[in-house]
């Protein structure tokens, strides 16, 4: 092939337009790097081999999107990688951003190959540096994979890069020293632990690097490697690394404590000690002869009774002594590190590892001081805690320990963001196993979850909320409790609400917990579909599930107010645009019923809440029904119109108004029931909202029935509303209302006595009014113009300038009015003249008869005016000269 010019041509196909021929020339590209003849793997980088290899890692071919796709191009990768001139080419051809993103991926094989990569690449020093700032922490996350090949070469390349100590700093950083210390205390693998002691002699030659591998106890490791592995590589990286670590005065206590091991103290009396310890009395004595600081040491033996009898003695220490003394106690050096290298052990003893649990749940009972729990935590105690839970020796009474611990531990706000990204919520959701820790589970995940931090961090991992469902159906009542309270807290974060679109099955779960006997479980519940109510795109989904018949039937539990609430917010938000939610809640006598309760709760949150969902019901209905439970709803309106919370009168004067628009019906049980009364009183509220709405109501009902404005000095209080108030919302209501008012002949004659005010202002509110009070405005001059009278009060205060601008209005019904009241006016032979020469009303009326867009109405009242005008003579010569 290589004889014949195939490369040439495998090259040349991998640029083809055709997609097959890319796919299998890359394929046939990838094959050939597993010759490991240097010539071939040199002749394909130097020929344009990288490219099609790229495509097919990044899945730019159809194949390449497949794992095995991905897996084989990485794998010619690394093939190539081996022969050191081929390295700055992968390097410049843009390997290092794939190796990133795959790094990362969910298959082992991919990750295999990437590391394996990712070493070859670190063998030449002039690219370390570029490795390091591309995929550092690709690099780690590979270090702590499970498959003990990928660990291997990752650990490699991370003892590859350490070889640079300018790039120590990145690695520290990165915590290179905490990782590395617990990949050798772990793993049981020779190959890793051979190349994590190497990368650990490396990083060590820098003073920071050192300090930090100390205080989290990476010494234990590396003595640990001396006493158990027989590998010479292994114990030739650890004595240069102990070699190195030794001119650091801080590591002389743990090298010397772990190299000599001094078996000659007798268990009898580290038994002595244990029970000593065990008595109450001499606990302080202890204390202050320096105890803890020996059982450490007494710990940190390779005898493993003497272990067990120094964790017994610390056990019975800090359970016997008061909150000052186990502070001083978790305040000891290197406490934690030695409790964790005992349960870091390669044999599981489970006595051993009783006791250490034990012991941490002692210690995590020092709840009034944060700073220890701070401390327990900064120091590891979480993955700790993790590990014996779930570790092979693990039982029910380790599970307790470790469990009561995560609870306490979760009291202190500060660590709980560090509590669940080290795994403590996880540990605490796998502990469900019944019996005593029942109720620390629920505490430490109630606890956690109240972070908004910890929701925020938990809120994108959906099948989290499987397992709080699970919690929710437990026979366990502080299961139910903490796995409501948390669904709660988690429905506070809307990109988590979208879940339940895609589950609709736990979303039934979470309503059926509204009918819960327990008032913690109940109010939660509430909360959350509260919470979910408020996403627009999630209620359809909560009417499907029956939500609306759940929350109008509960029985809320000893009359909760917070759970009276989250239920007149949940129904305030269902009632909120959606038709169907209206339609099933007029239908449902349950719901009105317990929204008219909800409106009248001394509560005010949960009142406003109910009156906003009465508003919502009645709003938008085309129809409604009169039934038995019609007199209550108008009755509770009329009580919430006169109660003294503005925000709860404007509601009911809005949903007075939708009613008013809704039908004859609606609006004839209004006048019924004298609603028209606390209407009109309600025109007089200084707050405008509510006068806007009532007005709104006013002008609907006096449609149909105008007699009932008459009463109760109603027209007088439009009147007034017309005359003071500066809202052009109201100007509009109240000047659409005297329209409606004057067009009746019956009712004109109440007006009479006001037409002088009405007069007086009517110019200046249409000169200064919207769109719409100029229409009414102007309907409301012709009205006052078509009885023939008032001609001269008009003129007086304006009104015919105001009606020329009207007719010369775009607005065709502002334009019609306009011209009606200038036929009108042209009828008075006194004002004809003026019209002419003073007001120049001629070149309007001629405008609007000469449009192209003028209505017809309006040029035949402009053709009216102009006939009334011509029949007299001194105006022909205006009207000529006027064309």
């Amino acid at each position: 092939m290589k004889e014949n010019g195939v490369f040439g041509d495998l090259v040349n196909l991998s640029r083809s337009p055709e997609m097959r021929a890319r796919d299998v020339s890359a394929y046939a590209i990838a094959n050939l790097t597993s010759t490991y003849v240097p010539e071939i793997l040199h002749r394909i980088v130097h020929e344009g081999g990288i490219k099609p290899l790229i495509d097919l890692a990044t899945g730019s071919t159809s194949v390449g999107s497949f794992p095995h796709g991905k897996c084989l191009a990485i794998a010619a990768v690394k093939r190539l990688a081996i022969l050191p001139e081929n390295r700055h080419s992968l390097i410049e051809s843009g390997i290092l951003p794939i190796l990133s993103s795959e790094g990362r991926s969910s298959e082992i094989d991919i990750k295999r190959e990437v590391a394996a990569c990712l070493f070859e690449l670190t063998l030449s020093a002039s690219l370390r540096h570029t490795v390091v700032d591309a995929c550092c922490s690709e690099l780690f996350i590979l270090l702590t994979s499970k498959d003990i090949k990928t660990a291997a070469s990752s650990a490699g390349a991370l003892a590859n890069t350490a070889e640079e100590t300018d790039l120590h700093g990145t690695l520290k950083d990165a915590g290179a020293p905490v990782v590395l210390s617990h990949i050798v205390l772990q793993n049981a693998s020779v190959n890793v632990i051979r190349e994590a002691t190497r990368a650990t002699s490396n990083i060590l030659s820098t003073k920071s690097c050192q300090d930090e591998y100390i205080q989290c106890g990476g010494l234990f490791g590396l003595i640990n490697v001396v006493s158990t592995m027989m590998d010479k590589q292994c114990n030739h990286h650890v004595a240069h690394a102990l070699n190195i670590i030794s001119f650091n005065a801080k590591s002389h206590s743990f090298i010397t404590d772990g190299l000599i091991a001094d078996i000659v103290i007798s268990s009898n009396a580290a038994t002595s000690l244990r029970n000593t310890c065990a008595n109450g009395k001499y606990t302080n004595k202890l204390l202050k002869q320096g105890s803890i600081s020996e059982l450490i040491n007494l710990s940190r033996r390779d005898n493993l009774e003497l272990k067990q009898l120094a964790m017994e003695s610390l056990l019975h220490l800090s359970t016997a002594v008061d909150e000052v003394s186990r502070r001083a106690i978790i305040e000891s050096d290197n406490l934690l590190g030695a409790a964790i290298q005992c349960i870091a052990t390669r044999t599981v003893n489970a006595d051993l590892h009783r006791t250490v649990a034990g012991m941490f749940a002692s210690l995590s009972e020092c709840n009034e001081c944060d700073d220890c729990l701070a401390k327990l935590v900064s120091g590891g105690i979480v993955p700790a805690l993790c590990n014996l839970s779930r570790g092979q020796g693990s039982c029910p009474e380790i599970q307790a320990n470790c469990v009561l611990s995560l609870a306490n531990l979760c009291s202190n706000e500060q660590v709980q963001i560090t509590i669940y990204r080290q795994g403590g919520l996880d540990c605490l959701l796998d502990s469900l196993i019944g019996g005593a820790c029942n109720r620390h589970v629920a505490i430490g995940v109630r606890l956690l979850a109240s972070n908004p931090n910890v929701c925020k961090a938990i809120s994108t991992n959906e099948s989290i909320l499987t397992q709080f469902i699970f919690m929710a159906k437990h026979s366990f009542l502080d299961y139910q409790r903490s796995a409501s309270s948390v669904i709660g807290s988690l429905t506070l974060n809307k990109d988590f609400r979208s879940f339940f679109a895609r589950k609709d099955a736990s979303l039934e779960e979470i309503i059926g917990l509204l009918s819960h006997t327990d008032c913690c479980v109940q109010r939660s519940a509430t909360y959350a579909t509260a919470n979910v109510a408020e996403s627009v795109a999630l209620r359809p989904y909560l009417i499907r599930c029956n939500a609306l018949h759940a929350l109008g039937t509960m029985d809320i539990v000893n009359n909760d107010i917070r759970t009276t609430r989250n239920v007149s917010r949940a129904l305030s938000c269902l009632s909120s645009g959606n038709a169907e939610a209206k339609r099933i809640m007029l239908q449902d006598s349950n719901i009105v019923k317990r929204l008219i309760r909800l409106s009248r709760s001394a509560d005010s949150i949960a009142q406003r809440y109910g009156a906003l969902s009465l508003c919502n019901m009645c709003h938008g209905q085309d129809s409604f029904t009169i039934g038995p439970g019609t007199k209550a709803l108008i009755s509770c309106l009329i009580f919430l119109s006169r109660y003294p919370d503005p925000e709860v009168m404007n509601l009911a004067a809005a949903a007075f108004a939708a009613l008013a628009l809704g039908c004859d019906d609606s609006r004839s049980k209004l006048v019924e029931e004298d609603v028209v009364k606390h209407l009109i009183r309600m025109l007089k509220f200084p707050d405008d909202q509510t006068t806007d709405s009532a007005c709104l109501a006013i002008n609907a009902i006096i449609l149909t029935s105008k007699e009932a404005l008459a009463k109760e000095e109603g027209i007088e209080s439009v009147i007034s509303l017309f005359k003071t108030s500066s809202n052009s919302d109201i100007v509009f209501g109240a000047v659409y209302a005297l329209g409606t008012i004057l067009d009746d002949n019956a009712l004109s004659e109440v007006v009479v006595p006001f037409k002088n005010d009405i007069i007086l202002s009517i110019a200046h509110k249409i000169e200064s009014g919207s769109l719409d009070t100029k229409r009414a405005g102007g309907y409301l001059l012709s009205l006052l113009l078509s009885n023939g009278k008032n001609y001269e009060k008009i003129e007086m205060v304006g009104g015919i300038s105001c009606i020329l601008n009207l007719a010369s209005m775009s607005d065709n019904e502002c334009q019609e009015y306009g011209a009606f009241c200038l036929a009108e006016l042209a009828k008075n032979d006194a004002l004809k003249v003026d019209l002419v020469r003073k007001y120049e009303a001629v070149p309007s009326l001629v405008t609007i008869m000469s449009g192209e867009c003028t209505a017809n109405e309006s040029k035949r009242y402009a053709a009216m005016a102009l006939l009334s005008i011509a029949e007299d003579y001194e105006t022909h010569l205006a009207l000529g000269e006027a064309g």
